[in-house]
């Protein structure tokens, strides 16, 4: 049985333009591998020990290995108001997340 760990990390719940991304990826997966388990951590629903405020995704990822979090594809963060067209980025990151979903089916 294939299992994923889907760590939520936005405090926005539906809000959220990143967990709109996970969905479509959760749910291009799903299609893909209908048997497919999928645990989700809510990170702010969650006590959780201090580990600083660095959270750039080299720092993310190490911190997830040390948790034993090891195999992952990649880390990345979402568009935020900073970021030029963030409608087209949502969509661009939309695209990724279901390229890596296919991807992932294959494996």
């Amino acid at each position: 049985m294939t299992k994923l760990l889907f760590i939520e990390g936005s405090p926005r719940d539906e809000q959220s333009k990143s967990i709109q991304v996970a969905e479509t990826y959760r749910a291009a997966l799903k299609a893909t591998n209908p048997a497919l388990e999928v645990d989700v951590f809510p990170l702010w629903k969650t006590a959780l020990p201090a580990f600083g405020a660095d959270y750039q995704s080299t720092c993310l990822k190490a911190w997830l290995n040390q948790a034993g979090v090891i195999a992952i594809d990649r880390v990345t963060f979402p568009p935020t108001l900073l970021t030029p067209d963030p409608q087209g980025a949502l969509e661009q990151a939309k695209r990724e997340a279901m390229d890596l979903a296919n991807m992932h089916a294959r494996v």
